[in-house]
């Protein structure tokens, strides 16, 4: 009987901790631009947002001869050519650099940007979410001055938020009125 009660009591215990560390964890939603609006998020407070990759981007180039330094993002030999591969893995932090009515540019190093769109329509679910976005329909895209391509289903990423952070930032600017009474 004794041997029981300890396991329930360790079982109890470890639910403890998991919804304690559960309900301390902000969840990421899709950044939309139906947030934007309900939200009434100016430039401003959409740079002091922290965003989210949604899922994995990969930009590749082919090297000219000339070009064959290895750099941070290193080379990978690919039928006998030399490329330039960038990953950027799912859930990597980045912050709004520029903003337009319905596109932001995000960093997710120095100056170096990638741009999100929103196509607003009645049918999107999600509100029009923030999706990648290429200069054409083979992917072409310009970072660190250079053209890359975005493959291997990079087109599915879009930006995220947790939803925490959302209502940090609208804290910080709101002020609690409490009235006045007639004496």
């Amino acid at each position: 009987m004794d041997i029981i009660t300890k396991n329930y009591r360790r079982f109890l215990c470890a639910i403890f901790v998991v919804v304690v560390l559960c309900t301390g964890c902000a969840t990421k939603i899709p950044f939309t631009h139906q947030l934007r609006e309900k939200y009434n998020l100016t430039p401003q407070k959409l740079k002091n947002i922290q965003y989210y990759v949604s899922a994995p981007i990969t930009l590749q180039r082919e090297l000219a001869k000339e070009e064959t330094s290895l750099d941070k993002h290193g080379l990978r030999i690919v039928d006998k050519g030399k490329v330039e591969e960038i990953r950027i893995k799912r859930g990597t932090p980045c912050i709004a650099k520029e903003i337009g009515e319905y596109w932001i540019k995000v960093s997710f190093e120095s100056d170096n940007t990638l741009m999100f769109g929103s196509l607003v329509k009645d049918s999107d679910v999600w509100g029009g979410r923030y999706n990648l976005v290429a200069e054409d329909a083979k992917g072409k895209m310009t970072y660190n001055d250079k053209t890359f391509y975005a493959i291997d289903r990079s087109w599915s990423a879009y930006l995220q938020i947790k939803f925490k952070s959302l209502k940090s930032e609208l804290k910080k600017k709101s002020k609690k009125i409490k009235g006045r009474q007639l004496k």
